[in-house]
């Protein structure tokens, strides 16, 4: 009897059900690995910059144009077609996958297809946060392998990270593979009336896209390793980001950005989100561009995000509510925070999914 267990899985595997376990800390739900540092904790930068530290008022915030539209038939099949050459080591021309899109219309919100000379190997698309994810089900089906380890899984990934930029499957700006987190995905086998024994089935990176160094929120690369030390899934995910970079490697605007100095500090929005949730669990998830959900195309100001989980004592039982992240404006102070997702109270429930 095998049981699998994956949390934030990307697709569903028949008859197994998933949880994926954080290696070092635990991510809130819709995050992916361990938050980094908040860059409100770190120190003011030395002398002669003599610049506000991060996380305090006057320090200077830079605000990008991030668009997450849909892609059409062309440009899923182009990306796609270069995953799937990182995913199976073989390159993979476009027009092949563009051949399985015809019926999926000029500018789909969801698709999957399989990749008919690559037996296994299948497409997921999902426009809401423009989420390409390839698959080798042979791969991921193979419950028996032995465990490489995490250090080889670790070479693995590498070894995709810098042949997916090299293909120009991902660009190369704002990703960091020595800032990857780690995760895995643990299967469970043994029998009726048996404790479990686990074993790691996956290795999980998870390269997060920044900007100068603050985090672009669900925003990134993911390589997942099998333990066997062949990939299992590839994707990239998230919004583009209007920039151009200059020969230091900072991130500068484009015109639609601004530049502005930073008024609120992060212990008064600490004190706030816990006086406006005082029944809640609260995680500080820290400073990062955001487009919310919804919206394709907008300039953004970083903002202090948080994941928080509404609690309650009910018959002795401590029951925690649906979770969602709040984030505050850096640069405004009182300004309403934006919630995602929003609980929808009709008569059927909460319908989000």
């Amino acid at each position: 009897m095998n049981i699998m267990k994956i949390a934030n899985s990307r697709r569903s595997l028949p008859s197994l059900l998933a949880v994926v376990v954080a290696v070092a800390g635990g991510a809130a739900p819709g995050c992916t690995g361990t938050p980094a540092p908040d860059p409100d904790t770190r120190a003011a930068p030395a002398a002669p910059n003599l610049a506000p530290p991060p996380g305090t008022p006057g320090a200077p915030l830079t605000a990008f144009r991030l668009t997450r539209s849909p892609r059409s038939q062309v440009e899923i099949a182009r990306s796609g077609a270069a995953l799937a050459g990182v995913l199976s080591g073989r390159s993979l021309p476009a027009s092949e996958l563009q051949a399985a899109l015809v019926t999926a219309g000029p500018a789909p919100e969801s698709l999957d297809v399989s990749v008919a000379s690559r037996p296994g190997i299948s497409l997921s698309y999902r426009a809401d946060n423009d989420r390409r994810l390839v698959i080798d089900e042979a791969v991921i089906s193979n419950m028996a392998a032995a465990d490489i380890g995490k250090d080889a899984a670790h070479t693995v990934f590498l070894a995709a990270f810098r042949s997916a930029v090299s293909s120009g499957a991902l660009p190369a700006t704002g990703l960091d593979p020595a800032a990857a987190r780690s995760s895995r995905i643990v299967q469970g086998e043994g029998v009726s009336g048996q404790a479990p024994i686990e074993r790691t089935s996956e290795y999980i990176f998870t390269v997060p896209r920044t900007i100068n160094g603050v985090e672009v929120f669900d925003a990134g690369f993911e390589v997942s390793v099998h333990r066997a030390g062949q990939l299992a899934r590839v994707q990239a995910f998230g919004p583009s980001v209007a920039s151009t970079v200059a020969a230091t490697g900072a991130e500068n605007p484009d015109a639609s950005g601004y530049s502005v100095n930073r008024a609120v500090a992060v212990q008064d929005l600490a004190s706030r989100v816990a006086a406006e949730y005082p029944a809640a669990e609260i995680k500080p998830i820290g400073v990062r561009y955001w487009l919310p959900a919804g919206i394709t195309s907008a300039v953004v100001e970083p903002t202090q995000m948080y994941f928080v989980v509404p609690t309650a004592a009910i018959a002795g039982e401590n029951i925690k509510a649906r979770g969602f992240f709040v984030a505050y404006s850096l640069t405004t102070p009182g300004q309403a925070a934006t919630v995602w997702p929003v609980a929808e109270h009709n008569p059927t429930g909460d319908g989000r999914k």
